[in-house]
């Protein structure tokens, strides 16, 4: 969130050093973006004087602070190509199954942050009420998950 928007961001306290372990020629093994919030100064507000201040925050907030491509910025070390890694999948409109969840996985609802034009506001997709109603919880009695889940992995298979 951090990236995108600047409400409640805290600071960020650039590493002295780019990065310490070394890569041994590895490209997988470069940093990825979460590295770039290693290191920051915590905030010593209590929690609920930061609720107030993050709502108060996000009210003022307006079009030109949020920052729509955020993976677009140049950073001070190179990437892991492993955020790069199966691009080709990127884009693909298809349910995202594990054990008991699944969720619809919708880039054309966020793909403005990554340079591809968005239509505003984005095409909408049904995602299932019954679907979001489904747990571990509420199904104790579902020993197998494939084949409850069967529609959606035919749908992925297809």
């Amino acid at each position: 969130m951090w990236e995108r928007i600047p409400v409640g961001r805290n600071l960020t306290i650039a590493p002295e050093e780019p990065w310490e372990w070394p890569f041994d020629g590895d490209e997988e093994r470069y940093p990825t973006i979460a590295y770039t919030w290693a290191t920051v100064q915590v905030s010593s507000i209590a929690a609920m004087g930061r609720y107030k201040a993050y709502i108060s925050e996000l009210d003022m907030l307006t079009y030109n602070q949020v920052n729509w491509r955020p993976y677009m910025v140049l950073r001070q070390f190179p990437l892991s190509n492993m955020c790069l890694r199966d691009q080709h999948l990127w884009r693909v409109r298809c349910p995202m199954i594990c054990f008991f969840a699944v969720e619809w996985h919708l880039p054309h609802r966020v793909s403005k942050q990554f340079g591809v034009q968005q239509r505003t506001p984005p095409e909408y997709v049904e995602t299932s009420v019954v679907l979001h109603r489904t747990s571990r919880q509420h199904n104790k009695n579902v020993t197998n998950w494939e084949d409850h889940h069967l529609m959606w992995l035919d749908m992925w298979n297809a």
